[in-house]
């Protein structure tokens, strides 16, 4: 009974995830606005997952499982990293913006043939835990983060202010020119 119970959290987890994904590509695609807590908070949520969905597996796992999720880590950072050099970066009422572009989209489409061939090749070498879907919160998280790595220098490179919360920062900016209007 745990064992099904298990595999259906992973499986809600899992299509959670994806509709958030796909929810938060298509605000990119519009442009969004920035903040360095935007750009942390989802590596760190993924991890968080990942790491509870992952738990049970780690005394399991060979040492095959372990090489192979070590290639997987940097085959998804460096998914990341991609990704984030092709956003568009820019400044919109005064506050840090990013958008999507189609090949910002298709370098997120194309983690689907590469977690396709990860899951394949670690079938082929009877590696269940690195093929298994435990290891997908981890790898997102990942993606995540080496988008941010790339995304938080570029935007202080070009002066753009980033906070840790963009709401926080449109409020003072509304009050601040209300001001400036008044006066």
């Amino acid at each position: 009974m745990w064992e099904t119970l298990d595999k259906i959290s992973n499986i809600v987890a899992l299509v959670a995830g994806g509709a958030y994904i796909v929810w938060s590509i298509i605000r990119r695609l519009r442009g969004t606005p920035m903040s360095t807590k935007r750009l942390l908070i989802l590596p760190v949520v993924c991890f968080a997952i990942g790491i509870y969905m992952a738990a049970g597996d780690v005394a399991k796992a060979s040492t095959l499982d372990w090489e192979l999720f070590g290639v997987f880590v940097l085959a998804s950072y460096g998914e990341g990293l991609g990704r984030g050099a092709t956003i568009r970066l820019y400044e919109q009422d005064g506050l840090p913006h990013q958008k999507y572009n189609w090949l910002t989209v298709t370098i997120w489409l194309s983690l689907i043939p590469l977690r396709v061939g990860m899951v394949l090749l670690a079938q082929h070498w009877h590696a269940d835990i690195a093929g298994g879907t435990d290891l997908v919160g981890i790898l997102l998280g990942l993606t995540f983060l080496g988008e941010a790595s790339v995304v938080l220098p570029r935007a202080r490179r070009m002066g753009l202010n980033l906070s840790l919360s963009p709401k926080k920062d449109a409020k003072k900016g509304k009050s601040s020119d209300r001001v400036r209007h008044a006066g």
